[in-house]
């Protein structure tokens, strides 16, 4: 006997597929599915057992694992397709999962989550949508409409799938030829490329994922719309909110500018953003990688002075070399775990220069450009402010901060960075002729009267109840002269006060001035006196 399904009126059907019983619990408690319209009829482990309760079933929405054990999620769904079977799918992914989420995208999946970021509001946006598209679809009420809009989304699909072999072209994919001439049909595959960079990401700060993705497409969706309009065209989402766009090379260099004056201008419209658009000169579709690199490359030096401008790739005066690869990180975190005492021999300022430089010469865009200041400047705040408690700025940290944010372009932000290591060098040099004072001699003093104890950096600066960078950094810049050094130096004259006078022996005197053994108080001794404590002994017998 068959079991008959029971259905709540007006709910979305949801099945959940995953061989993990936690991220199944975490999806049913992460909302109240029911009174977002949702109805959860049924769980399954794998892809197998999935697709009989799919089958059984027949739920508007699959929310599916991709990896799974036997048959994954993929091609859970594609069996389901051939079977002539396909509910909205929604795929559950890690962050290094990015080509199954393409494979996935390929078959056809809706949307993706990803599980360590996964929230309720997230969650909740997703399903808005697509409770929408649900109840569109239910409210189609004659077979005509439901035919054209198959033979849309067959089209739609294959256009989407173009665009995902173009997106793997520009990163360097060897892509079948054969299949090139399905993107351009009408002009042989040549094309041009424009770099689209914008400020969107700065707008995008406070809005949740959901909203900057749908934010991101709308955007898509217009320089898409724009530039169809005079041939076949494709609109490529690219990292940190800009966008790559590949038309057909067959229209003139006064339409390109005037399709790239209309982009600027729609952006500007839509949502106050500014753009800078670099146009590559005119390539064979094989080499779009080539063009693309053209592009930015010109966008990028655009915006280096601000947006705003367009630039062909033939009118730029010089021949331009080759984009040099990202940096990783310019961060060299090692390096600024002594940023006391870099300030303190006036490396932290060529630090500075530097990463400056680094910024310019690897062509950062505006908002990497911030990125990177803003966490440079952080990790510098930071160590100061646990290793020097009583350093003081001439200025609000955060207000430096809020004007890298409200920069206009990446030479601005160069300008931010050396005006702040500037001001925290003047605080420091200030900071060194006032409370350095007192500080050194307190340290000579426990010197002086701890002569006989193993003392070093660490006991006299917990003694004083300061960092051991800022006592290192504060006693160098007054004397010359580096602590631990100072510290061997004045033991030497002890011992050799204390060989002249009292006629003690080489070990005596090694025990009472604290040294480990006699050894290595012979060594400290000939570094600072010149001799071995015997040859002395000896000099003033």
């Amino acid at each position: 006997m068959k079991l008959k399904v029971k259905r709540c009126a007006g709910m979305i059907r949801v099945v959940f597929v995953d061989d993990e019983m936690l991220v199944k619990l975490g999806l049913r408690s992460a909302i109240d599915w029911n009174q977002e319209g949702f109805e959860i009829v049924g769980e399954a482990s794998n892809g197998q057992e999935g697709i009989q309760l799919i089958k059984s079933l027949q739920p508007d929405l699959v929310i599916s694992d991709i990896v799974m054990p036997g048959m994954d999620g993929i091609e859970m769904y594609q069996t389901l397709k051939e079977d002539g079977i396909a509910p909205i799918f929604i795929v559950l992914s890690s962050y290094d999962q990015f080509d199954m989420v393409k494979r996935a995208m390929k078959a056809g999946a809706r949307d993706y989550l990803l599980k360590l970021s996964l929230n309720a509001q997230s969650l909740h946006e997703l399903l808005q949508e697509i409770r929408a598209e649900v109840e569109e679809k239910r409210n189609e009420d004659s077979e005509k409409t439901i035919r054209d809009d198959t033979e849309s989304e067959s089209v739609s699909g294959q256009f989407e799938l173009n665009r995902i072999y173009l997106y793997g072209l520009l990163l360097g994919e060897k892509v079948n030829p054969g299949y090139l001439q399905h993107c351009f049909t009408k002009t042989g595959g040549r094309n041009r490329v424009l770099y689209v960079a914008t400020d969107a990401a700065r707008l995008m700060i406070s809005k949740s994922e959901t909203e900057r993705k749908t934010y991101i497409r709308t955007i898509r969706s217009l320089l898409d719309e724009i530039s169809s309009e005079f041939g076949e065209a494709y609109c490529i989402e690219w990292e940190n909110s800009n966008y790559v766009v590949i038309l057909e090379a067959s229209l003139s260099e006064s339409t390109f500018l005037e399709i790239a004056e209309a982009m600027t201008v729609s952006l500007d419209n839509y949502g106050n953003l500014q753009s800078s658009i670099g146009i590559s000169a005119v390539t064979e579709l094989s080499d779009l990688q080539e063009a693309y690199k053209m592009a930015r490359r010109i966008s990028e030096d655009l915006t280096y002075n601000g947006y705003g401008n367009i630039q062909f790739y033939q009118n730029v005066d010089q021949e331009l070399p080759e984009i040099n690869e990202k940096m990783n990180n310019l961060l060299d975190l090692e390096r600024l775990r002594s940023i006391c005492e870099m300030l303190n021999e006036g490396d932290l300022s060529q630090y500075f220069n530097e990463f400056n430089f680094a910024i310019k010469s690897h062509r950062l865009s505006l908002e990497e450009a911030s990125f990177q200041s803003v966490q440079l400047i952080c990790v510098t705040e930071e160590y100061l402010k646990q290793n020097w408690s009583n350093f003081l700025f001439e200025h609000d940290a955060g207000a430096v901060l809020a004007q890298i944010y409200s920069c206009q372009s990446v030479k601005e932000i160069i300008h931010c960075n050396r005006e702040y290591i500037n001001a925290v060098e003047r605080a420091a040099q200030e900071l060194f002729c006032s409370d350095g004072i007192r500080l050194v001699r307190d340290a000579k003093n426990y010197i002086r009267t701890h002569m006989s104890d193993p003392i070093g950096l660490t006991e006299i600066a917990d003694a004083l109840k300061v960092s051991s960078s800022y006592l290192s950094a504060t006693f160098s810049q007054s004397e010359s002269i580096g602590l631990i050094n100072y510290i061997n130096k004045e033991k030497v004259k002890r011992a050799q006060y204390l060989m002249a006078s009292e006629h003690l022996k080489v070990y005596e005197v090694s025990y009472m001035l604290g040294f480990e053994n006699a050894g290595y108080f012979s060594k400290v001794f000939k570094k600072y006196a010149g001799c071995t404590p015997k040859q002395f002994a000896s000099r003033k017998a």
